[in-house]
Formats: C-alpha cells, structure tokens, sequence
C-alpha cells in the first residue's frame, strides 16, 4: 500500500471516528455518561477501598451517629419520584482524619473527615456540608465531569490524528485540557 493510501485511509479513519461522536452526542446527550447503575457500583467499589485503606470512625461512635442521622434525614426529603428513578444508595461515614474535608462519591456515599467535623461548630453547618455532598450526587457532578472529559479528549484526538502531530503535541494538549478545562469545570461544580 502507498504512503498517500496510507495517508488518506489514516485521515478518513479519524474523520470518520469524529463523525460518529458527534453523531452519538447528537442522538443522545448521555452516552459518553455512566448510568445511575454504573455510578453506584463504581462508588460503592470506592467506598470499600476507602474503608480498607482509612481509619475510620466507627458506626457507634456519637459523631457517626449524628452524621448519619443528619444524612439520612437529609434524603428523607428529596422528592419521592427522584429517588425512584434514580435509586442513589446514600451512606454517610466519618474518616479519622485531621485534614478538613468531606467528599461524595458516584451514587452516594458521603464521607467527612474528622478535622472538619471537629471545625463545625453548629448542626446547621453539618448540614450545610452535608447538603452540598448529596448535590454533587444528585447531580450526578463525577458522571458529567467524566463524560464532558471523553468527549474533549477524543475531540483532542482526532484533531491532533488530522494534525498528524507528534507526541509533545499530545502532551501539551493534555496539559491544557487539565489547566484550562478539568479544574474550571470542577470549580464550577463547587460553586454550584
């Protein structure tokens, strides 16, 4: 086969992998998203390693208790036709440690750790953390995120294919992609 076969049978291969994606993303605005169902496993995946790797509370601790019945009240009045379709298996669970965090995970388990819980002076404020975490759940903040990341870097990649550009490129683009595009995005998350 010829160089200039080769050429055009690279260029129209990544012509036509760019046309397929934007063909998908028209068809269904979802399909580079995981489901409820793959959010959920893939949390709970998370969680038991966390709970291998962590030190955490424990569920009879006073501090647990209370986080979780702040949590669990906190579900109880999300609207009943939300959570029939879409089944987030919230948990909420304290982590021994003195960093100030609190974290969500795909379909529903939420942490906090030890330092923050320890700054939080009223319930109201636990609350408050709490109620932000259940949001990034419910709005499924990972599964967008992960998604819009797919789209852009196979977007990247045919451009940079069509471009026939070498390695560095790659890298630079992959920079970029993180500076200009992940961490906004994930800030505007938090803001939300």
């Amino acid at each position: 086969m010829s160089s200039v076969v080769k050429l055009v049978m690279k260029r129209f291969s990544s012509i036509l992998v760019a046309g397929i994606a934007v063909m998908a993303t028209q068809a269904q605005a979802d399909i580079f998203r995981p489901s409820v169902q793959d959010q959920i496993k893939l949390g709970k995946d998370a969680a038991a390693n966390i709970r291998k790797e962590a030190k955490m509370v424990p569920a009879s601790d006073p501090r647990a208790k209370e986080f979780e019945k702040l949590g669990k009240a906190l579900v109880a009045v999300i609207p009943e036709k939300e959570m029939q379709d879409k089944k987030w298996e919230f948990s909420f669970e304290v982590v021994e440690d003195e960093t100030l965090n609190a974290f969500a995970l795909p379909g529903g388990p939420i942490f906090i750790n030890t330092g923050l819980l320890n700054k939080l002076k009223t319930q109201d404020e636990v609350v408050g953390v709490l109620s932000h975490e259940i949001i990034h759940v419910r709005n499924q903040h990972w599964a967008s995120a992960y998604a819009d990341n797919l789209k852009r870097q196979l977007g990247i990649v045919v451009i940079l294919q069509l471009l026939s550009a070498g390695q560095t490129a790659y890298d630079l683009a992959g920079i970029a992609d993180t500076v200009f595009w992940t961490l906004p995005y994930s800030r505007r998350h938090e803001s939300e």
